[in-house]
């Protein structure tokens, strides 16, 4: 898996979603948005409550069952949007946000702004 940092100074697309082994947090190509790369939640400085937050919810789905009810699918979504809103809030106004859904079947689904 490939990892980088979220330049300075420019507009960024960025992706929370929910995979194993990641930090939950992937950069958007800008030409081709099915291709991401993740990033390293060290080189973001977030500050270390919302860090921390980050890891967890990766770790939750890492332990997610084979077979998810539909109560393990929306309380991970439910923790996916917060983390989104509050990355969007410490990247700032002009980053571009975004959250994609998991599915029961576990695996991505619908992408969703965050604004």
């Amino acid at each position: 898996m490939h990892a980088t940092c979220i330049g300075q100074g420019q507009p960024q697309r960025v992706r929370v979603l929910a995979r194993f082994r990641s930090s939950g947090i992937f950069t958007v190509d800008p030409i081709n948005h099915s291709m991401t790369v993740m990033v390293v939640l060290e080189r973001l400085r977030l500050p270390p409550e919302l860090e921390s937050a980050f890891k967890h919810w990766v770790h939750v789905f890492g332990d997610l069952p084979d077979n998810p009810t539909s109560v393990h699918v929306r309380k991970l979504n439910e923790i996916g949007r917060t983390l989104a809103r509050d990355l969007k809030a410490h990247l700032g106004a002009k980053s571009h946000v975004e959250y994609q859904m998991m599915t029961m079947m576990g695996v991505e689904g619908t992408i969703e702004p965050i604004r």
